[in-house]
């Protein structure tokens, strides 16, 4: 998985639409406030009463282990990259100092391991650390790289949007190189000198050059009768921006369940457009579940 998780790192860094889904899928997590919930009283299991006061302690006790992790947020921002690759994972680190009970067990903080540092056996095995982000399968690791679960925080995804974005990321670098080269061609349109059957010999390359400098623009002399024919546009109509616009809607559907608030298309300000703001509320809803 190295190879694919530095690529998906640099697309979410270069890649316009998808550096933005990141900002708002992340930023709506955490943009959140956290608290522990007590559960509320259920039928008691075999006879035993369910503890009020004790359940009250338990709350308090864990809202000081969470309270004392000094990364908290920025660990849980990490865990949101799952839904983009795939998955996330955190080490608790301990502080140590003898202290006993539950402070003892709860982690400092949470140490991110960056995504190319670990390999997966097969879709649904145990995960192994590859300090060298090698290029490098499960089998390929010694056993000693073998991560023990106790010590993570692992988060999964299945339907990570990188692997979507991917190809995206591809064609739309295509296309933007290819309509770079259109705009070349027909931005400051060129054009073919045609020079009359009465060109003086030995006067050929003098006027063939003068002939390429007006073609691109510059002034020059050329003798009677020659005759210039303008590049003025292509057969058709630009294919490019159409093309890189629908690379980006679909896009932005899979990252946001609609289109209207992130490309303001018509009807933002609508039902429609509440209707796709409430579709994003409950994916964030639902991630930082």
């Amino acid at each position: 998985m190295a190879d694919a998780q530095w690529t998906f790192r640099s697309m979410e860094r270069s890649d316009a639409d998808l550096l933005a889904l990141v900002e708002r899928r992340v930023g709506a997590v955490l943009e959140m406030d956290w608290t522990v919930k007590a559960r509320p009283p259920r039928l008691p299991a075999k006879g035993q009463p369910f503890d009020r006061a004790l359940a009250a302690e338990q709350q308090a006790a864990l809202a000081s282990v969470y309270e004392r992790i000094d990364n908290l947020y920025e660990a849980i921002g990490h865990l949101s990259l799952a839904v983009f690759r795939g998955f996330a994972h955190l080490e608790k680190q301990s502080a140590g100092g003898g202290s006993a009970g539950l402070a003892a067990a709860a982690p400092a903080s949470l140490g991110i391991v960056d995504q190319w540092n670990v390999v997966r056996n097969g879709a649904r095995g145990a995960w192994k650390y590859n300090p060298e982000a090698k290029s490098v399968g499960w089998s390929g690791l010694p056993s000693a790289a073998l991560l023990d679960p106790e010590r993570f925080v692992i988060l999964e995804h299945p339907r990570p949007i990188d692997f979507f974005a991917l190809p995206k990321f591809v064609r739309m670098a295509l296309g933007e190189k290819d309509w770079t080269a259109f705009t070349e061609i027909y931005g400051i349109p060129g054009g073919v000198v045609i020079l009359p059957p009465s060109t003086p010999r030995g006067r050929e390359a003098e006027y063939a050059e003068a002939a390429e400098r007006i073609s691109e623009g510059a002034s020059g002399v050329l003798p009677h009768g020659s005759e210039y024919r303008s590049s003025e546009g292509p057969r058709g109509a630009n294919p490019f921006r159409g093309f890189l616009d629908y690379l980006t809607e679909k896009l932005v559907l899979v990252g946001t369940g609609g289109l209207l608030t992130m490309l303001a298309h018509s009807g933002t300000g609508t039902l429609a457009g509440a209707a796709h703001a409430e579709a994003f509320r409950t994916l964030a809803r639902s991630h930082a579940r």
